[in-house]
């Protein structure tokens, strides 16, 4: 889920104003991208972020994605965004 800060400020940027439709852009995925390998110079090699998806919404209570103790409901997770894992485990290219 993207920072809303840093989404803002993409779209207002890009000149795109509609914020919910920035997680099936590719290029505001390359955008993140290009952020997470900058902090990825920091980390040593097993912290280091690989591959990514964008999820539309962040995980809340109201949705169903957490539990009122903020942990991943992964089960739901599992459901929402099976598809998309699974071709991030496979190397394959996700669909939006």
């Amino acid at each position: 889920v993207p920072d809303p800060e840093f989404a803002a400020a993409y779209a207002t940027r890009e000149e795109r104003p509609d914020l919910d439709t920035l997680a099936a852009d590719p290029d505001f995925s390359k955008a993140i991208g290009a952020a997470v390998n900058r902090v990825n110079l920091t980390l040593p090699p097993g912290e280091r972020v690989r591959r990514f998806i964008v999820a539309p919404e962040p995980f809340t209570i109201a949705n169903g994605q957490i539990t009122p103790t903020l942990k991943i409901k992964r089960h739901v997770i599992r459901e929402i965004y099976g598809a998309s894992l699974d071709a991030l485990y496979h190397g394959r290219e996700i669909a939006a």
